[in-house]
């Protein structure tokens, strides 16, 4: 418990941190995704043991378990392990109820959360798509135009207008409705030039197709940086596993970048005007206060 309200306040001291967790608030409402992963610390401080074994004896069960092996095992033996350690049956299964679906806001949204700082932290985005959506593997390339320091956003915003500390593009997805948007740390006297310069480079992306050289660049960082995070045993193992529990099978490393490669650049300006919605964002903002709404 002592060690999770630590992270709680560790969070509450990063001011980028504050600024998605105040981001994920407004874009989901009464879905769980608006909830910080950590919890409150009000939260927290009344868990009880009894809670805590109850839960977990009813969410670690071996019919809601995937267990991944990769290395140089005996397959035969490591099988009959497995078998063995997890042949029980379930005990007071718990039953997950469906959450609300999320729904992109009709009208902007922008709410500041004041503090004492010298910097003012920008979360600026729309409601994106799912892990098992085809939409996510054009949103990674988008992102990858986007992000990085030979991104459109650090060259543009930060290089040549010096409108950022630090800025980069993001996207997430989850079993429900992901996100996707742009993070900005800028001087607060500066935070509605960067608004007008993050809308400029969103407004580029939705109207223009991006060029063949940002294309295949993008797709290269992509596909490489996943093939070398996966040069691991630990990181074989946690993907397949992950993606066989999330229900896209434990094999989509194999299909990743070949779905990856196949993107073309209509594909990536169709996502673009799918999901930036320039009538509609929702931008959740950590800043002194002389930065109202």
């Amino acid at each position: 418990r002592q060690d999770i309200l630590a992270e709680i306040k560790r969070e509450y001291d990063n001011l980028s941190q504050s600024a998605f967790n105040l981001f994920f608030r407004k874009l989901y409402g009464a879905h769980p995704y608006a909830l910080p992963v950590n919890g409150t610390s009000e939260s927290v401080a009344g868990l009880t043991r009894k809670e805590l074994v109850s839960y977990y004896r009813g969410l670690a069960t071996p019919d809601n378990l995937v267990i991944t092996v990769v290395g140089d095992v005996r397959t035969d033996y490591v099988v009959r392990r497995v078998q063995k350690v997890f042949d029980r049956p379930a005990e007071g299964k718990i039953a997950l109820s469906d959450p609300p679906d999320p729904s992109p806001p009709s009208a902007p949204i922008r709410e500041v959360v004041h503090r004492d700082k010298k910097q003012a932290h920008i979360a600026y985005g729309f409601l994106g798509t799912t892990l098992k959506g085809s939409d996510r593997y054009p949103l990674e390339i988008l992102n990858a135009v986007l992000s990085g320091q030979g991104g459109r956003l650090f060259l543009e915003l930060r290089d040549r207008q010096s409108l950022a500390y630090a800025v980069s593009s993001f996207h997430l997805e989850g079993l429900e409705p992901g996100a996707l948007g742009v993070y900005i740390a800028t001087a607060p006297d500066k935070v509605e030039t960067a608004l007008a310069g993050i809308r400029r480079e969103l407004d580029k992306i939705r109207s223009t197709p991006v060029s063949e050289e940002e294309l295949e660049r993008a797709k290269k960082y992509i596909i490489g940086g996943y093939e070398i995070d996966l040069q691991r045993n630990a990181s074989q193992a946690a993907d397949m596993g992950f993606n066989e529990r999330y229900g896209m099978g434990w094999d989509e490393f194999r299909r990743f970048p070949e779905r990856i490669s196949a993107v073309t650049r209509e594909d990536v300006l169709r996502v673009a005007q799918k999901y930036i919605r320039p009538d509609a964002p929702v931008i959740g903002m950590i800043a002194p206060e002389t930065n109202d709404p």
